[in-house]
This record gives C-alpha cells, sequence and structure tokens, in this order.
C-alpha cells in the first residue's frame, strides 16, 4: 500500500494500479488512498551480492484465476523473476487451463465447498476428503494436524 508516507521502496516498478471499491478509511485517504499498486517487480542485491528480482501482487484469489488476464499476470511475472524473458511471448505466457477450473471460494457456508482438498497428484482438481480428515465442528483439517497421524511428507 502506498499513502502516508508508505511507498514501494527501491527499485520497483508498478505494473498494475488498483481502486478500492469500498473502503472503511474514506476520512483518512491522505492515509489509506483509494488508488493502490497491486501488482509490481523489484530489482535489488541483498547482503549475498546476488542480485534478485521479484514479482508481487496483491491479487490472487482463487477466483481471480478463472481469468485469463490473472494467470498470464503470474505466469509473466514468474518467468520475468526467475530471469526467463526469453520464454515469455509477446503476447504473454500461455496461460490456458488444462481442464476444468472450478476453486473452492474463500469463506463459510454457501460459498465453501465442504469435504474438498487438492489433489496432489492432479494439480488443479480437488478430491473428496477422507471422513477422518474433519474436525468435530466440520472443518477440514489437515492430514499432518489430524490425531494419531504422521504428516503427509513431501518429495
Amino acid at each position: 500500500m502506498e499513502g502516508g508516507g508508505d511507498l514501494l521502496s527501491g527499485e520497483c516498478r508498478r505494473l498494475l494500479i488498483g481502486q478500492a471499491l469500498e473502503s472503511g478509511h474514506e476520512k483518512e485517504l491522505d492515509r489509506f488512498p483509494i488508488t493502490n499498486p497491486v501488482a509490481w517487480t523489484k530489482t535489488y542485491t541483498g547482503k549475498s551480492g546476488i542480485p534478485a528480482r521479484v514479482f508481487f501482487t496483491t491479487l490472487g484469489h482463487p477466483y481471480d484465476f478463472k481469468q485469463e488476464a490473472m494467470r498470464k499476470l503470474a505466469l509473466t511475472g514468474t518467468l520475468w523473476s526467475l530471469g526467463m524473458e526469453d520464454k515469455i511471448p509477446p503476447e504473454g505466457a500461455k496461460a490456458e487451463t488444462v481442464g476444468a477450473y472450478d476453486p473452492n471460494n474463500s469463506g463459510f457456508g454457501d460459498k465453501f465447498k465442504a469435504g474438498l482438498r487438492p489433489d496432489r497428484a492432479n494439480p488443479g482438481r480437488f478430491e473428496r476428503e477422507k471422513p477422518e480428515a474433519r474436525s468435530s465442528a466440520g472443518l477440514s483439517v489437515p492430514h499432518c494436524l489430524c490425531p494419531g497421524r504422521q504428516p503427509d511428507r513431501v518429495s
């Protein structure tokens, strides 16, 4: 966020500026402006002396990725941060989905698809959780937190 003296520091390049549709800070716009950068890049050299590149966005709700433009922004920014500009076509990174993309929403009640979790074998898809992976309140609990179970291993 920029405002009230807070600015993106260093060698930052603003890629997108967003405008809040609603704000609880209307009386403090000098401190909390309505418009702010929502995607930017930064280059810097840390203590190691090795130059680094960072792509950052405050966007990224699962529903945002239904939009090809959001997927293209994330992929193109990632390729840039890895120093792979030569892999980025003039129209941006290829961002078509491989299959159906129907993400969970944030929240509870009607917005939340109970009993689903990401399918590790098929990224972008979801699988039904096993009953023992549910808390007494009906909330999804990561396997590593379920009593009597060993944490999942990541290979």
